[in-house]
């Protein structure tokens, strides 16, 4: 699943080319929390660029498999400096390759600026794998400008949005250290107001979250304290539709989890949630445990 993603993500990113922005109408987007990303990949390393080969593969208005290329096609093999390792265990030598633009420059910035990322490696027969994403946790260069590089908001599985770097790399070690349980991930569709709390949005919205034992807790907390995923300034604001629209999700995640205690739990909001729709959901869920 993790290396489908990816290669998919690759080829976006490479047919997208200097995209700027949103261009006339969007169809949708998909928010990946931090944990997903953990979970669906077999290495997470934080470090930074140690050594970068730039290989030209098709000249700009160049042709590939009969397509003329405008921006070209370029190669780069990335060495990947291991400050810390999260998750797997990545090898002695950690290269990655992507085929991007050839006005593309920005793994040479970010080499020149040493620049602090998250890599989430996929798994890799050889010494080189194409199957990565990153996540950039120091700060833009310039050469971001014309292209979407992923950083910063972004959703934890708590739904709520992490900003700071310090906080992201807590985060991220703190559910590396817990006992994974393969790939499985549910996506919620989310709301404008819930989406755009981490950055702008498509007319369609949905979040990645991981299936695992931490799912139990966060649901939970979400059911009963849906306020601990906001930010003080949201806390303050009491919108009471964002904290519905909070312990619906958590509702839904709840599902994954069938028990006495949180059949419990969902009876009393069949009862008591402020909300019809939380009341259908809970009864729904309850009558398919059949507990």
């Amino acid at each position: 699943m993790y290396t489908t993603f990816l290669r998919t993500l690759g080829l976006a990113i490479l047919a997208l080319g200097a995209l700027v922005g949103p261009s006339g109408a969007q169809v949708g987007k998909t928010y990946r929390t931090l944990e997903a990303r953990i979970q669906q990949a077999d290495i997470v390393v934080r470090g930074d660029i140690a050594d970068l080969k730039r290989t030209v593969l098709v000249p700009r208005m160049g042709k590939r498999d009969n397509t003329i290329w405008p921006d070209g096609i370029v190669e780069y093999r990335i060495t990947v400096t291991r400050q810390e390792t999260l998750k797997g265990a990545p090898p002695a030598k950690l290269v990655l390759v992507r085929e991007t633009s050839d006005y593309d420059t920005r793994f040479d910035a970010w080499q020149k600026a040493h620049t602090s990322f998250l890599w989430f490696v996929g798994h890799s027969e050889g010494a080189v794998t194409a199957a990565w994403e990153t996540l950039r946790l120091g700060p833009p260069v310039p050469n971001e400008s014309s292209y979407v590089s992923d950083a910063p908001p972004l959703f934890a599985m708590d739904f709520s949005v992490l900003r700071d770097p310090t906080t992201i790399l807590s985060r991220a070690r703190a559910f590396a250290a817990r006992k994974q349980n393969g790939e499985q991930v549910q996506q919620f569709m989310i709301s404008h107001g819930i989406a755009e709390r981490c950055s702008p949005s498509g007319d369609a919205n949905s979040v990645v979250v991981p299936v695992n034992p931490a799912l139990e807790a966060v649901a939970r907390t979400l059911i009963a304290h849906p306020e601990r995923s906001l930010s003080k300034e949201e806390e303050a604001a009491r919108n009471p539709a964002l904290l519905e629209e909070l312990r619906l999700l958590g509702i839904g995640a709840l599902r994954h989890f069938p028990s006495a205690s949180n059949a419990k739990l969902l009876k009393t909001e069949a009862q008591k949630a402020p909300t019809e729709t939380e009341r259908t959901q809970a009864t729904e869920i309850l009558q398919n445990w059949h507990l």
